[in-house]
């Protein structure tokens, strides 16, 4: 190994890093931290229904 290869390793990792760091920061301003209480495209008539327990949980 010579220097020049350890030189592109170390600039590899460290744009790898940074890239890294971008996406999380711009996913973090950008995302809301909590779900909507309604997504915005839901159509009408489904709402949640409770799944009855399967027969295989009831033994």
């Amino acid at each position: 190994m010579d220097s020049m290869f350890l030189n592109r390793l170390g600039v590899a990792f460290l744009l790898s890093g940074v890239g890294v760091w971008v996406c999380y920061a711009a996913g973090a301003a950008f995302v809301p931290h909590t779900a909507p209480a309604k997504p915005a495209f839901s159509l009408p008539g489904l709402e949640n229904k409770p799944i009855a327990p399967s027969w295989r949980m009831r033994m």
